[in-house]
């Protein structure tokens, strides 16, 4: 998240953002071929932790230039709970589908296209540093 932060004052936010996403996606594909193999479960892990959070200060970032910083409360306390009922939804239909076919490659390939298509919709943003510097 650090590394993050760091990175999101010295590139094109959006396309840090996206790159973090599809970094995402490929974690979920690395999991999913695990199988038995410890290396590659730490392989995961190592990939994952390193994007898991590290959404949160480019998010925050892009708030703030693109409604600006007085709503940036309200927005990100949107975004936090869109996420967590995104999380709930999730959970919920990973049960349900793991019920309906008694695996969860539908529950991780699932998780694999969300975040490509988070990652390519991200793309289309604009990097607008210039309302900051209104807003200040």
């Amino acid at each position: 998240m650090i590394g993050a932060g760091w990175l999101t004052d010295r590139m094109n936010r959006p396309l840090l953002l996206g790159g973090i996403y599809l970094i995402r996606g490929v974690t979920f594909i690395i999991l999913v071929n695990v199988g038995v193999d410890f290396q590659t479960l730490i392989i995961f892990a190592i990939i994952f932790g390193l994007v898991d959070y590290s959404t949160v200060p480019v998010t925050a970032s892009l708030i703030s230039t693109h409604i600006g910083i007085r709503v940036m409360g309200l927005a990100f306390g949107l975004i936090s709970a869109g996420h967590q009922i995104g999380a709930a939804l999730g959970a919920y239909f990973g049960g349900v589908l793991f019920d309906l076919y008694a695996q969860y490659d539908w529950v991780w390939w699932s998780s694999v296209w969300l975040a490509v298509f988070a990652g390519l919709l991200v793309f289309l943003l604009r990097n607008n540093p210039r309302m900051a510097a209104i807003e200040a």
